[in-house]
This record gives structure tokens, C-alpha cells and sequence, in this order.
């Protein structure tokens, strides 16, 4: 990322990548808001919007019971799509009883 990031608060940037997110899933006038919110946070620091969709994905695994890890899933593919990205980058594993899901998130996504 091209980022000037001495100059760049990290939660102004969280605040950036939820923004990103709102305007490309949000409805009607939420998206527009979202939109101009982002354009506006991105010309004050200087931050290339092209740019923003190259933020490096971590792991991130959650431990639960059967019923928890189909609610999970249902809740992701509605969110994001069952896309490549699901394909690429959710994982499932048992631990003993346990269910385990790993996923790809960004910061921003996590939190």
C-alpha cells in the first residue's frame, strides 16, 4: 500500500477500509454517504482509493460447537459471497468435539 503511514493514524485507516466497506455493500444513501465520508478521509491524508483493496489478509480462527459453525458459515456467504473467496481463503477443521473455522480477514473486517 502507498500509504504515508507516519502521517496516517492507524484507526483513521480502520475507519477508512469500514468505510470502503459500507459504500460497496451498503443500500441507497448509506452507500453514497459512505462514498463521500471515504473520498474525503482519502484526499485529507492522501491516501490513493486504488489502492485501498491491497491490505494484507491474516488468519484468524474461531473455535465452536456444529450448530454455532453453520450460523457462521451462513453469516460469511451472506456477507461476502460464495465466491473464490470463500474457496481461497475459509477453512474448516475439527478439534476433538469442536469445530474449527479459519478465515482471511482484513483488520478492518476483523474488527
Amino acid at each position: 500500500m502507498e500509504f504515508k503511514e507516519q502521517s496516517v493514524p492507524t484507526g483513521i485507516l480502520l475507519k477508512i477500509r469500514k468505510l470502503q466497506a459500507l459504500a460497496e455493500r451498503g443500500v441507497g444513501g448509506e452507500a453514497t454517504n459512505a462514498k463521500i465520508l471515504l473520498s474525503a478521509l482519502c484526499e485529507k491524508y492522501g491516501i490513493d482509493e486504488s489502492k485501498l483493496d491491497e491490505e494484507e489478509k491474516q488468519w484468524y480462527e474461531f473455535e465452536m460447537r456444529t450448530s454455532v459453525q453453520k450460523l457462521f458459515l451462513q453469516l460469511y456467504v451472506s456477507i461476502y459471497g460464495t465466491t473464490e473467496r470463500y474457496l481461497k481463503e475459509v477453512e474448516l477443521w475439527k478439534r476433538g468435539r469442536k469445530k474449527i473455522v479459519k478465515c482471511k480477514f482484513t483488520r478492518a473486517e476483523y474488527n
